[in-house]
């Protein structure tokens, strides 16, 4: 999974997180990389709840990755992942992003 990182001078801003460092996913190294830090994002938009998408919005710890941005994504995204996780991505682990959120 890619993962859009854009920045606009005010905001840094992910496009979706990948699949997180569990899964090795690698949004957190890349960002490294580009010599940002994980506390600087300031928004994460998810187009979907699909583990791919929404798995690195966890760390490896278990805490919210990007702990000073906003997650966005669509309010029907957002109530499927509350009322049912299992459906709406595809693996029960990634249930406690909505309840860490």
């Amino acid at each position: 999974m890619n993962v859009l990182l854009v920045r606009d001078g005010r905001r840094i801003l992910l496009l979706d997180s990948g699949l997180g460092p569990k899964l090795h996913g690698g949004l957190l190294a890349s960002l490294e990389l580009a010599g940002v830090a994980p506390s600087a994002v300031t928004d994460v938009l998810i187009t979907h709840p699909h583990l791919d998408h929404v798995g690195g919005l966890i760390d490896a710890d278990g805490h919210l990755a990007f702990p000073n941005a906003s997650i966005r994504m669509t309010s029907a995204a957002w109530t499927c992942g509350l009322r049912d996780p299992l459906r709406c991505v595809a693996a029960p682990s990634i249930s406690a992003i909505w309840r860490i959120a």
